[in-house]
């Protein structure tokens, strides 16, 4: 059809263009025939809230169409009206090759959406640790939580449970601090992740008794000073604890 003078920019009756199709499906052989004849991934591939080609090929974890598109011009920092990058996409899936593939290419590693989710925060809370540990190798920062809601990579791996997340970022300098704005804020994150990070069993850590969790110690975290390193000397934690639990 491309041979008798199809239009490579036309759309279907969703707004659809052939580009966006063929790289949602993975069809490489197509789009790269879109390509060769004209197709332009910037500029005629955009949908509702600016949705590009390149966005659906992450999304769908396609990365030879992915590679042919950013070959053929594809802007690997696009963004959606709200902000959304391909890599974003790719992270929150778990496609690691294509990740890769992208932060190669340049894509920003903390640029965040307008709710503040970045490809780290995003991959944090849908469990993908392998994603979550690359970005990080990356640059990622494990402590940025912009946006109106103040979310980071932590507060999201604790919120979904992921513990092998929260152990990693914590290891990598996540700091609860940052997350809380008072004292008794921080005590409840410090429980959270008391139940959270458990080096010996699956199931999350129960109080032995009624008396009020300590989270400075106990079985779950062994490694000393692990709890004063995140959230500071034991006398002032002790002291807090006292006026909040």
């Amino acid at each position: 059809m491309l041979a008798r003078g199809a239009d490579p920019a036309a759309k279907d009756a969703d707004g659809l263009t052939g580009l966006m199709l063929a790289s949602r499906s993975g069809n490489a052989k197509v789009v790269r025939a879109l390509l060769e004849n004209g197709a332009k991934p910037n500029v005629d591939a955009k949908w509702k809230e600016d949705i590009t080609a390149l966005m659906m090929a992450a999304n769908n974890g396609h990365l030879d169409v992915l590679q042919l598109l950013i070959a053929h011009g594809a802007r690997v920092n696009g963004r959606t009206d709200k902000g959304t990058t391909a890599l974003m996409v790719g992270s929150t899936r778990g496609h690691l090759p294509l990740v890769k593939v992208l932060i190669d290419k340049g894509a920003d590693v903390n640029v965040a959406d307008v709710d503040g989710g970045t490809a780290l925060t995003n991959s944090a809370f849908t469990g993908q640790i392998e994603v979550v540990r690359f970005l990080i190798e990356k640059g990622a920062n494990v402590n940025v939580n912009a946006g109106p809601h103040r979310i980071a990579a932590l507060t999201n791996a604790l919120a979904a449970g992921h513990r092998d997340i929260v152990r990693l970022l914590v290891e990598k300098g996540a700091d609860v601090r940052a997350l809380a704005s008072d004292s008794e804020t921080t005590l409840k994150l410090a429980l959270c992740l008391r139940a959270t990070i458990d080096t010996d069993s699956q199931e999350p850590a129960q109080p032995a008794s009624d008396e009020p969790i300590d989270p400075l110690s106990g079985p779950v975290i062994k490694t000393p000073g692990f709890w004063e390193r995140l959230f500071g000397p034991r006398e002032t934690i002790d002291r807090d604890r006292k006026s909040v639990v």
